[in-house]
């Protein structure tokens, strides 16, 4: 299940047609609309939706979407490690593992931030989601 779904899912039950939530959220009914089709749509008003709906930003339905959007905004299954690509270079100690080594992660947590890193589309949809999630984050318009 895409972002999408899951999102038209958590609108649904809570009972909104997509009309109700457009002026809840004081937004165009197609603002809904393109988030149920899977339009290209921010984050934020993904998030700005969910709370409409009553979802806390750091609800687990939030991070729920948050990772299947995060998933077709790159393009890969981010809870495949099959789907990271493997180099000799990011199994190496390298920079990054070195860095990242006192933090106890795995091996596949090393390879996925190593993935995101090389990737800009993935490494500023993650900036996206940090700043939602972090009130101190300076915002930036995107």
């Amino acid at each position: 299940m895409g972002y999408s779904e899951q999102f038209r899912d958590y609108r649904e039950r809570r009972g909104f047609t997509r009309e109700q939530l457009a002026a809840r959220a004081a937004c165009h009914r197609n603002t809904v609309i393109n988030v149920e089709s899977g339009r290209p749509v921010r984050f934020a008003t993904i998030v700005g939706l969910m709370q409409h709906l009553g979802y806390p930003k750091d609800s687990p339905e939030v991070k729920r979407l948050a990772h299947l959007w995060l998933e077709a905004v790159a393009g890969v299954r981010l809870g495949d490690e099959n789907a990271i690509p493997s180099s000799r270079e990011a199994t190496k100690p390298n920079a990054i593992a070195a860095e990242l080594s006192g933090q106890r992660l795995s091996r596949g947590e090393v390879e996925l931030l190593t993935f995101a890193a090389r990737n800009r589309k993935v490494l500023n949809a993650l900036r996206a989601i940090r700043d939602l999630v972090d009130d101190s984050a300076p915002t930036r318009a995107t």
